[in-house]
């Protein structure tokens, strides 16, 4: 082999290794990288908001300040299923206090009574000196509270607007549809470019 064939086979050996590094793609910065999580974030969010309804769970928002300072007003909480003989003294239960339509009651268990075979539970606010007139029978338990949000109420509940809805659900997905495309066109603009400068 000659010197000038030996020559132009190291020089292209060399100008693929630098299109193969020029194609590689750029440490995604801080920013970028902080934006897209925090929209993961919220889809996971509504995704799980939508989804935990079908499994028994409910989101609920505090309206009132007799869970106080423990559950503020305005908190959003979970409310997971649980079987009556599971619930004990201590648990904060959501309940039926009123007809099918009145809202939810947050309280905390202060004594369990065993009355004809079924289980009744004396409740009481954390901020109530007295505990609620009428105990909570079991067939008025939604469940038990297991996690709570400060001030997270008034986003689920402007989220339940049509309004609210289309701005957290909506702003998230295309803000995400918006930077995969730019990616998309950016990671074309770029083989092109290698493509142009491969022939040249």
């Amino acid at each position: 082999m000659s010197d000038e064939r030996m020559f132009s086979k190291k020089l292209l050996s060399l100008k693929s290794r630098i299109f193969a590094t020029g194609r590689k793609l750029a440490p995604a910065k801080p920013t970028r990288l902080v934006s897209t999580i925090l929209v993961m974030v919220i889809i996971a969010l509504t995704l799980f908001v939508l989804v935990a309804p079908h499994f028994g769970f409910a989101f609920l928002t505090v309206m009132g300040g007799s869970m106080s300072p423990t559950i503020t007003s305005g908190s959003l909480v979970l409310v997971a299923p649980v079987a009556s003989s599971d619930i004990q003294v201590g648990d904060v239960i959501a309940y039926k206090a009123g007809g099918e339509h009145s809202l939810p009651v947050m309280h905390r268990v202060t004594d369990i009574i065993n009355q004809d075979s079924s289980l009744n539970f004396q409740t009481a606010g954390d901020m109530n000196k007295y505990p609620d007139n009428n105990p909570v029978s079991s067939d008025s338990v939604i469940g038990k509270v297991r996690f709570h949000v400060p001030g997270a109420g008034f986003i689920f509940n402007f989220m339940k607007q049509p309004m609210g809805y289309g701005l957290v659900v909506g702003i998230p997905f295309m803000a995400m549809t918006v930077v995969m495309v730019r990616r998309l066109l950016k990671g074309i603009r770029s083989a092109k470019q290698a493509d142009r400068q491969r022939v040249a």
